[in-house]
């Protein structure tokens, strides 16, 4: 079989480097749990962790903030997109959005920290 340069990557590192595998909290909708994370493990993936733990972690912050100010206005943070709409067409409202990580920065954060 011929790997496309991506795939030979993904072997090259699943052989060479430790890796963590970060899943979205929609993977059971996708695979089948736990046989995601043992399959993961087989091939070579040294740690599985769900982002769902830093969803929770970023809503116990929201929660924080919300109370701290509850008639302040609010914008996620977690749609780059809407982030840098509000930035280029309503530079006004850049002091609503949120100053806080996305789950996956949040968990990226962690991962390189204890593994």
């Amino acid at each position: 079989m011929v790997l496309t340069p991506e795939l030979q990557t993904l072997v090259d590192a699943l052989q060479h480097e430790k890796i963590v595998v970060l899943l979205a909290p929609s993977f059971p909708v996708d695979f089948v749990y736990p046989d995601v994370i043992l399959d993961l493990k087989k091939i070579g993936a040294e740690k599985v962790v769900e982002l769902t733990y830093a969803a929770k972690l970023i809503n116990m912050e929201y929660e924080k903030i919300l109370k701290e100010n509850p008639d302040k206005r609010y914008i996620c943070p977690n749609c780059p997109t809407v982030v840098k709409m509000v930035e280029v067409k309503y530079p006004e409202l850049k002091e609503d959005i949120i100053d806080v990580a996305s789950p996956m920065v949040i968990m990226d954060r962690f991962v390189k920290q204890s593994y």
